[in-house]
């Protein structure tokens, strides 16, 4: 099998190279120097009120560089791949330029929106992005704590737009937001439709009773108070923009902390429904067959037909009703592994409405092997599940890629690495970062968000990590990719670790979703208490002997850290930090090849291993590939990596009883 890497092997260097990064005094600028002619290197000019201005990105990824938003789409693909209708039919984009003000004021409380807006957003980048076309020097936040100067905390957002396609008499318009962070109220053509909480999950409205057929005005109030609030937050830091790195208390810098993603991050958009619709699919395989719930925005018992396809071809059909579980049987049922990521697509058709999906059928559950260790049984067998940390940040759009092509590179780059697992920490992503996932075939370990660190004493709000914990379950459950959730990291938001509220939280996420495993708290405290289904420590760089619990599996969820520094590609010339630090491949290798020998030592144990990490992150420079998304080894490097991880891949084949 000839591996084809997917990333810009040989090209040229010039968007790096050609910028350099300064800050100085805590205010941070960007030279462009030397650029190649043929080169925008991050720059843009976005139109701002009657005036155009020059917007200098730090560090740009390859599809940054390219971007330029008034002569491309801004990320346009269809953004729910696990609930589709007739793109061309129901689908209307909003993404790309909105207006936008800073509120003032203090708090969630929404203030009435500006007379006149002075600024040009594009959305769905956040402000602190390069990208948005916001992001200017300092963010006005050059003064840490931020008490008179929180701009970025509250946010005004405007756009107007036409009655989409399909708006006619009998159907119903909705308005979708993938993600807003952090608190966001949506008022159109006047009315006030609702204020939602959460920073990961997706909501929409139905905005049908007040549109008009054009001319239509959206307005988006959003709060963000960051790590100022005591809401998951994840890795965001609001000194990250003004010290690199983030400030973890007074005069204690941080490398491990990065820059905040607020307001809108993910795709904004209009589709058409009929009057009754189908609002979710609830999807539960085994190896035989998968059960089927569909729901609508009306009372149960209404008849569905569902059909599973493979490819276009009907393999099973069945007539049902909404709101009650369903199983179809599929004969000569084929599975989903990494290697043969097969999936079925889904048709769910009322007689007003239809609907696509897609499953993959495999299992996922803890077992003994046949030398009585426990482990996690991938479709009853055993394997190895060896893969990286992902943190999903970005030079160029923080918590937003420049194109889902980004996304897509990043979780096949695993595969390229030879990993067969990666592990999506302190973020929810975006719902095609799992498709891609379930398309490629590599399994997630997916991390609950937390409020990472208290660099300001305030307490964590129990009913809030709930709620996102609790949203992400549901909203992500349907991945096929998807086999374990992480409820705790660390010792993020460790005011709720005590023994009732783990237990609470475990309980909850095994009602929510019985049929993956749960890590109780990776490499914290509360994974001391044993419950749950994983022990799982944090080992930098090296791995040691891990003890053995009668009712868990045993698992490194964190480990390695190496860090290979590469001029032209740091956030921050010179401040790259690592847990280990390596001179160039090769010795990154050496290293790498003893880690895997002690973790095949030790796979009498041990089933897992998480090293860090995807891509270097701000200051955090142990990433496989840089932060704007260049291979740090060479070819030939590569290969040998993979064979080392492919090695370890195979280490537990066969040995389930």
């Amino acid at each position: 099998l000839k591996l084809q890497f997917l990333y810009l092997i040989g090209s040229t260097l010039a968007p790096a190279t050609a910028l350099t990064m300064l800050r100085t005094a805590g205010v941070l600028a960007a030279a462009v120097a030397a650029a190649d002619a043929t080169c925008k290197c991050g720059v843009f000019e976005y139109e701002n009120s009657n005036a155009t201005y020059t917007l200098p990105c730090p560090l740009v990824t390859p599809a940054g560089d390219a971007f330029d938003p008034y002569t491309q789409a801004v990320l346009p693909e269809y953004p729910r791949p696990q609930l589709r209708r007739d793109e061309a039919a129901t689908y209307t984009n909003l993404n790309g330029f909105w207006d936008f003000q800073p509120a003032g004021g203090e708090g969630a409380a929404v203030p009435p929106p500006p007379a006149n807006f002075t600024k040009r957003i594009v959305v769905p980048f956040p402000p602190e992005a390069c990208l948005s076309g916001v992001f200017v020097t300092g963010m006005g936040v050059e003064n840490i704590p931020l008490a008179n100067n929180s701009w970025n905390f509250r946010l005004w957002y405007r756009r107007t737009f036409d009655a989409p396609k399909g708006a006619v008499a009998g159907a119903r318009t909705l308005l979708h937001f993938g993600a807003v962070d952090w608190q966001s109220t949506v008022i159109v053509n006047g009315k006030n439709f609702g204020t939602h909480t959460g920073g990961y999950d997706a909501f929409s409205y139905d905005i049908t009773d007040v549109l008009k057929p054009a001319g239509n005005e959206v307005l988006v109030f959003t709060y963000d108070p960051s790590d100022y609030g005591n809401q998951p937050f994840g890795k965001q830091r609001l000194s990250a923009i003004t010290h690199p790195g983030g400030v973890f208390l007074p005069n204690v810098p941080n490398f491990d902390t990065y820059s905040p993603a607020s307001g809108i991050w993910q795709t904004v958009w209009l589709e058409t429904v009929p009057e009754t619709y189908i609002t979710g699919i609830d999807i539960v395989p085994t190896l035989t067959d998968v059960t089927i719930t569909v729901h609508t925005n009306a009372r149960d018992g209404v008849p569905v037909k569902l059909a599973i396809l493979d490819g276009a071809t009907a393999v099973a059909s069945t007539a049902s009703v909404t709101g009650t579980p369903t199983t179809v049987v599929i004969p000569h049922a084929k599975l989903w592994t990494p290697d043969t990521p097969f999936l079925y697509n889904i048709t769910a058709t009322t007689k007003e409405d239809t609907v696509q999906s897609y499953c993959g059928l495999r299992t996922i559950a803890l077992g003994v092997d046949k030398n009585n260790v426990i482990r996690p049984l991938l479709n009853g067998k055993t394997v190895f599940l060896n893969g990286w940390l992902d943190q999903s940040f970005f030079p160029d759009g923080v918590y937003t890629p420049a194109t889902y092509e980004v996304l897509k590179n990043d979780v096949a780059a695993a595969k390229a690495y030879g990993f067969n697992l990666i592990r999506m920490t302190e973020k929810a992503n975006f719902p095609l970062y799992y498709y891609y996932a379930d398309v490629l075939g590599i399994y997630v370990f997916q991390d609950a968000v937390q409020k990472y660190e208290d660099p300001h004493q305030n307490p964590s709000d129990k009913a809030l990590f709930k709620r996102d914990y609790e949203a992400m379950l549901r909203g992500l459950k349907n991945h096929p990719s998807i086999v374990q959730w992480t409820i705790f990291n660390e010792v993020d938001t460790v005011d709720l670790y005590d023994r009732n509220t783990s237990q609470e939280f475990l309980a909850l996420g095994r009602a929510v979703d019985p049929t993956r495993l749960f890590d109780m708290n990776s490499g914290g405290p509360a994974n001391e208490y044993h419950y749950g289904d994983v022990n799982d420590v944090h080992l930098y760089p090296n791995p040691h002997p891990l003890d053995v619990f009668p009712h868990q599996y045993g698992m490194y969820g964190e480990t390695g850290g190496f860090g290979l520094f590469l001029a032209g590609h740091e956030w921050v010339p010179g401040k790259c930090v690592s847990y280990e630090n390596v001179a160039n491949g090769t010795e990154w290798l050496q290293k790498y090849s003893a880690n895997i020998d002690q973790l095949l030592q030790y796979s009498d144990r041990a089933s897992v291993s998480i090293v860090t990490q995807t891509t270097d992150t701000e200051l955090e420079c142990d990433g496989y590939l840089t932060y704007d998304r260049y291979p740090k080894l060479t070819e030939a490097e590569r290969v040998q990596m993979f064979n080392l991880n492919l090695k370890l891949n195979k280490a537990l084949d066969g040995l389930e009883a």
